[in-house]
């Protein structure tokens, strides 16, 4: 979400930018008591503060003491529809004494009042409900004149007059949900069949901060109240948050569909991603090619290894190594599976070394009766080249 609205009166004054006072008295429709005025003295900011005071006159005579008190409003300045509402807020406490946040519909000079809609999101109704807070909706099908306003809430705040406190609405295409420091407390769902008369919260509002007093809701005045001086409703800061500013719910868009025709040449050098870069395709080609021949060399070493077992390749020199043990080899019907024989050649002789491999001989287990004679006459004869073979060395070729 984006913030589309703020105010944390850190300056001296009210912003005339995001807010302007009503003005006046005449009970505004409630019998209330005070009269709004623009003075210092009723709206004014101070240490990071919006402090709306409500004040009694000095006069000695109850019939002639009058209240003053501020209301300021965002009409003609900011209108919104849909998203979240937040004030921070301390709030006073007191007989005949009411303090509200709400919105009212910003067409209420062409369709009147309660058609326009109304969303008290934190009204507190003086000693009436003992310290509680509540919300509440106001349409043409059901107000306080007609039918009894919807009104929800009711959460105990003890020290509410002592704390800040937030309050949250969050105002979609099909409800609205009121919270209190995190805790729902007010919730209105869009009637199934909905018009303008009960869901008048298709269009845009404009927000309102006002101390009244006095009026039907909130009882009797307690002047006692006002024996010390003001009494004061504080408001640390008002954010209005939205979906790209746009009159929609307050959820987060789906991103925009990616064009797939385009290649990384036709992009500008923006919007050229790195991994589309000749560079990086240059190091996934070779990086793919060492790859390749490093599966292809482990793939060769197992086959080698499926082909020729675990074991090295014993030679029949090595089993020849008298007359007797290769007779007897000849005999004992267990050769190995791959040999080779030492033939004795002159020094520095140069001799092509010739391999037999594959299961002609590796998968030989059993070799029939003239095959062993014929290898026990050349273990024979390897002894007897043994015996005359001073002077040379032995090369090893296969059999």
């Amino acid at each position: 979400m984006r913030l589309v609205f703020s105010d944390e009166f850190e300056g001296t004054a009210l912003d005339s930018s995001k807010w302007t006072a009503d003005l006046g008295g005449g009970g505004w429709g409630n019998a209330e008591e005070q009269v709004y005025t623009d003075d210092e003295s009723n709206l004014a900011v101070r240490d990071g503060h919006l402090v709306i005071a409500a004040r009694m006159s000095a006069s000695t005579s109850p019939s002639k003491r009058a209240f003053t008190s501020g209301r300021i409003k965002t009409k003609g300045i900011f209108e919104f529809k849909h998203g979240t509402v937040q004030m921070r807020a301390k709030l006073p406490y007191g007989g005949g004494i009411w303090s509200a946040f709400w919105a009212l519909g910003a067409n209420i000079d062409e369709v009147g009042w309660p058609a326009c809609g109304e969303i008290d999101i934190m009204e507190l109704f003086g000693t009436q409900n003992n310290r509680s807070v509540w919300s509440t909706v106001h349409t043409s099908a059901r107000s306080h004149v007609r039918g009894g306003a919807i009104r929800g809430g009711g959460l105990s705040l003890p020290a509410l007059d002592r704390e800040f406190h937030t309050w949250q609405l969050q105002w979609r295409s099909h409800e609205l949900l009121v919270s209190v420091d995190g805790e729902d407390v007010f919730h209105y769902e869009r009637p199934a069949s909905s018009d303008a008369a009960n869901w008048p919260f298709d269009q845009p509002h404009f927000l309102l901060l006002n101390l009244a007093v006095g009026g039907g809701p909130v009882g009797a005045i307690d002047e006692r109240r006002f024996a010390a001086g003001p009494v004061e409703f504080l408001v640390d800061w008002v954010r209005v948050y939205q979906v790209d500013g746009m009159y929609e719910d307050s959820t987060v868009p789906s991103p925009p569909p990616v064009d797939l025709s385009q290649t990384a040449s036709s992009l500008s050098d923006s919007d050229q991603y790195w991994y589309n870069s000749p560079v990086w395709l240059g190091v996934a080609s070779v990086g793919g090619l060492v790859v390749a021949l490093l599966l292809l060399s482990c793939l060769r070493s197992l086959c080698r290894l499926l082909w020729f077992g675990a074991s090295p390749e014993p030679s029949v020199a090595s089993s020849c190594s008298s007359p007797g043990k290769a007779a007897a080899r000849a005999k004992s019907g267990n050769e190995e599976e791959n040999s080779t024989i030492g033939v004795p050649v002159p020094v520095g002789a140069v001799v092509e070394e010739s391999t037999v491999k594959g299961p002609a001989l590796q998968g030989i287990t059993a070799v029939d009766e003239q095959t062993r004679k014929a290898r026990a006459s050349i273990c024979d004869q390897i002894n007897s080249l043994r015996e005359r073979s001073a002077g040379y060395e032995t090369l090893a070729v296969p059999v």
